[in-house]
């Protein structure tokens, strides 16, 4: 299971099957002889490790699918945008910019899973690997958390103006120039300092300089768990303004019999109850494992093996999986308003083709919510009837 030191190129003979040995000693890997999982196979748990990645494979493929076909129907069939730009102001929908950036998270894991199977990349064996490994593990994470962030600006921008309840008291919402700021120092930000100081410490573990390799390392994901922190606390509160503003809604609706309205607006607000605490919950237990990885990592490799796994499983499979249960309450929402809309369009003695056609033909002409955002601290979106799109 294990792997012996060896230089490169030699070769052993045993039993007429010829075993190439790499090399695999502590001036390429700090944690010999037990795996950075991250980004190498090479350990006295390549076998278990390389099952997870396997799976990581399935996983990951089948959510980015999953995403796509979500993503084509919000996008072709209900014809919302990804993202509108109106005076300077970058404004996400929150559903269809969160399946366009997890997607492209998952696709990205999906290849570098392939990689690591496929064996084309470990200590020792290629120039530069160090850098190349880090810089491709790195990237497809800030898609991942860029995927939420969105979806939370999607939310601030969606929120709509107090309705006419006296238990509610003042929304606070962003400026549009804040939120210029917020996608600056939130998204832009985090990403581009952690894959700067992940490219950092990939030149030092090619360079053998283990010591600034490591510190480089924790750094870059003390970035992700400060930045993942933030976020979620961010989303906890602008959630929470959003759902007792549909909430307050939808008690008015119940009491002056609006049921259409009150119908839809009650499984919109389950949908984004249900995914904002999912998002909720993957950045509070990535704020937990990351910090905790940046904290200790030598140790837990070297010392706690049973930890160590289970970090590799969980780093591997918490991302895609979360994801996947986001996607099944996506596709259910889309399943129940298919299912609405065929029942209400189903007369007479048409045909199948035609009522998938007259379902597809008013999901087109669905006209996208606007939504006008003012500054200050005690300001609101101009008050309008809440249709709310996800």
């Amino acid at each position: 299971m294990g792997v012996v030191p060896a230089k490169r190129g030699r070769a052993n003979s045993r039993n007429g099957i010829t075993l190439q040995l790499l090399i695999m000693d502590e001036s390429h890997n700090p944690f010999y002889p037990y795996s950075d999982w991250r980004v190498s196979l090479l350990g006295v748990e390549k076998k278990a490790i390389h099952i997870v990645y396997v799976l990581g494979v399935i996983l990951n493929g089948g959510v980015a699918v999953a995403n796509l076909i979500l993503l084509y129907y919000f996008i072709a069939i209900k014809r919302q945008k990804i993202v509108s730009f109106a005076n300077g102001i970058v404004r996400p929908q929150p559903v269809p910019a969160y399946l366009t950036s997890s997607s492209i998270f998952a696709v990205g894991r999906t290849i570098f899973s392939i990689v690591m199977i496929s064996g084309t990349y470990g200590y020792g064996k290629a120039n530069n690997e160090g850098y190349i490994m880090e810089a491709f593990h790195e990237w497809p994470w800030g898609f991942g958390y860029s995927a939420i962030a969105l979806y939370l600006m999607g939310i601030i921008f969606a929120t709509p103006a107090t309705v006419n309840d006296p238990t509610l008291s003042a929304v606070y919402l962003p400026s549009p120039v804040q939120m210029n700021i917020f996608a600056g120092t939130m998204i832009a930000l985090p990403v581009v300092l952690a894959n700067t100081f992940a490219g950092i410490s990939g030149y030092y573990y090619d360079h053998k300089n283990m010591t600034l390799a490591l510190r480089f390392t924790s750094l870059h994901y003390w970035v992700w768990g400060t930045w993942s922190f933030l976020l979620m606390l961010s989303g906890i509160f602008f959630g929470r303004q959003l759902d007792r503003l549909i909430g307050a809604t939808v008690k008015q609706l119940a009491q002056t019999k609006g049921l259409s309205n009150f119908r839809h607006l009650a499984a919109t607000r389950v949908r984004l109850g249900r995914m904002t605490l999912i998002l909720t919950l993957i950045l509070f237990a990535y704020t937990v494992a990351i910090i905790a990885y940046a904290t200790g990592q030598r140790v837990i490799i070297t010392k706690y093996r049973a930890v160590s796994f289970l970090f590799c499983t969980l780093w591997n499979f918490s991302a895609p999986g979360f994801m996947s249960i986001v996607a099944l309450v996506l596709a259910i929402g889309v399943y129940q308003e298919l299912a609405a809309k065929y029942a209400k369009s189903s007369e007479g003695n048409s045909t199948i083709y035609q009522r998938c056609k007259e379902l597809f033909a008013q999901h087109a002409t669905v006209p996208e919510p606007s939504h006008v955002m003012k500054g200050g601290n005690s300001t609101v979106n101009e008050a309008k009837p809440m249709t709310i799109e996800t």
